[in-house]
């Protein structure tokens, strides 16, 4: 299926501004939506997903300036290229913009083709950015599969430090661990009562192996096994195997007892 076109807002108290860059915007293949005013702006930018947004300075109200703060304080649009339209030419005017988080500026009356290269250029480099997160995302999926959530975007956040092409020769600490006594318990159960119990079991074993900040390597049926010291190595690798083992033996004989 087509990708949709770049979505577009353009934001001017002047209708016949606006006028002016829907069309421009439009005839380049762009999908426009526009807003007279600061509040409305920052709804459209809230209900809908902009690639971009052409913002006005001088507007009733709330200024392009404020505007662009809101954009940048929210999590969500923090990275949303930001272009600013302004018939002011002082310095000051400029790096209060740029304060405000504008990636750009274009002096009113525009040049079309001068608009048109610039919101290319910037759509270009947030499709460059949305590539990289969504790649992260993926690598935090996957590592999450393994490892802590917080334990996944250290990694992300720089894999030249923690993954290296070839590997690398280091000492880890293996622990090893299984249900003890669930084979003859199991088959003493319903089907249906053994799921719940490995269920609750390996979500203990999860939640207490990504605590100490391990990995998990692998299940079989009750058995798992995790180990401590890659991808990310720290000096309590071997200590925190121990304590991790800890904890989980109580909890077991407590379950056994309470399903028992």
């Amino acid at each position: 299926m087509a990708s949709r076109p770049p979505r577009i807002l353009a934001v001017d108290d002047n209708k016949q501004n606006l006028d002016i860059l829907q069309k421009t915007l439009t005839a380049a293949n762009y999908e426009v939506t526009t807003a007279a005013d600061g509040s409305t702006a920052l709804s459209h930018i809230d209900s809908a997903s902009s690639d971009l947004v052409l913002l006005d300075v001088m507007m009733p109200g709330m200024s392009g300036y404020e505007v662009c703060e809101r954009i940048r304080a929210n999590e969500a649009t923090r990275l949303l290229p930001v272009v600013m339209l302004t018939s002011l030419s002082d310095v000051s005017d400029r790096i209060r913009g740029i304060k405000a988080g504008a990636d750009d500026f274009l002096t009113k009356p525009f040049n079309r083709e001068e608009l048109l290269t610039r919101v290319k250029s910037l759509l270009r480099i947030k499709t460059l950015h949305d590539d990289i997160e969504a790649k992260n995302r993926l690598l935090r999926t996957l590592f999450g599969r393994y490892v802590s959530e917080e334990v996944a975007a250290e990694i992300v956040a720089d894999p030249k430090r923690h993954l290296k092409l070839g590997g690398e020769k280091r000492d880890v600490t293996v622990l090893f661990g299984d249900l003890r006594g669930f084979t003859p318990l199991a088959e003493q159960l319903d089907p249906q009562d053994a799921v719940d119990i490995l269920n609750i079991y390996l979500t203990l074993v999860i939640d207490t192996v990504f605590r100490f900040r391990g990995t998990l390597d692998k299940f079989r049926g009750d058995g798992f096994m995790a180990f401590f010291g890659a991808p990310i190595r720290r000096d309590d690798d071997a200590s925190n195997a121990v304590r991790c083992s800890c904890p989980a033996r109580g909890v077991k004989a407590y379950r056994f007892r309470q399903v028992s």
